[in-house]
């Protein structure tokens, strides 16, 4: 997977990543195997990324089932790692599952409307 670099400050970085999402901001998270959620604060659904935040975090890629995306009201975007290709996403496949279960670590996410893309 290629290497997204953060176009914030390691401070702000770290900042970001200490907080966890919250209704009224943007975030991201990790779906972990074990059904675990991981999420953060994100500057407008951007940084940090996904890739160098599971770095500082230290939670190994093989831990993670799914990168989630959380917009300001809770709205969810799930992608499964199977189906990832560096950049060029495939949503098209069916994440029911992996959406159940990001929705059931946090009763406070909801499904994103269809065809909306973080």
């Amino acid at each position: 997977m290629p290497v997204i670099v953060a176009t914030v400050d390691e401070a702000e970085f770290q900042k970001l990543l200490a907080t966890l999402w919250d209704p009224g901001q943007t975030g991201k998270g990790v779906l972990l195997h074990d059904g675990s959620l991981r999420t953060w604060r994100t500057l407008d659904g951007l940084d940090p990324h996904h890739s160098p935040a599971l770095d500082r975090l230290r939670i190994p890629g093989e831990d993670v089932a799914a990168y989630v995306a959380i917009e300001t009201d809770g709205a969810v975007q799930v992608w499964d790692l199977d189906f990832l290709d560096g950049l060029d996403f495939d949503i098209s496949n069916d994440a029911a599952p992996l959406v159940g279960r990001v929705l059931a670590a946090d009763d406070r996410l909801r499904p994103s409307p269809p065809g909306w893309m973080a």
